[in-house]
């Protein structure tokens, strides 16, 4: 029964962390048209590319740093879960409400210039 158990345990946690799972992308106009994440129109795709993206577990993700002053969101998240601050040449993508901010999608296309 231990080892039921234990295997119970284990597949329960792997889905805990599969519902958890988000994907972030930061990149140019022209590099997300490369990556096949933007259509030629610039518009986001229905089906993204996942290997084009970082992976991370939204229960840990409060901050993602963008090496640029300019930073835009393209994708679907409600706009009161986040703020974009710039500091040091950096933009700093703060999440104030996860459960929010991922309730649309779990891809998070960021537009830097």
């Amino acid at each position: 029964a231990n080892a039921k158990n234990e295997e119970q345990s284990r597949l329960i946690a792997d889905q805990v962390l599969e519902m958890n799972k988000v994907y972030y992308l930061g990149a140019t106009k022209k590099a997300l048209k490369e990556n096949g994440v933007l259509t030629s129109k610039y518009i986001l795709r229905q089906e993204v590319p996942a290997n084009a993206f970082t992976q991370a577990d939204k229960r840990e993700l409060s901050e993602i740093v963008f090496a640029t002053k300019k930073a835009k969101v393209l994708s679907a998240h409600p706009t009161e879960s986040y703020t974009i601050v710039v500091k040091d040449n950096q933009s700093v993508l703060q999440i104030s409400n996860p459960e929010l901010f991922w309730s649309v999608t779990k891809y998070l296309v960021v537009v830097t210039k």
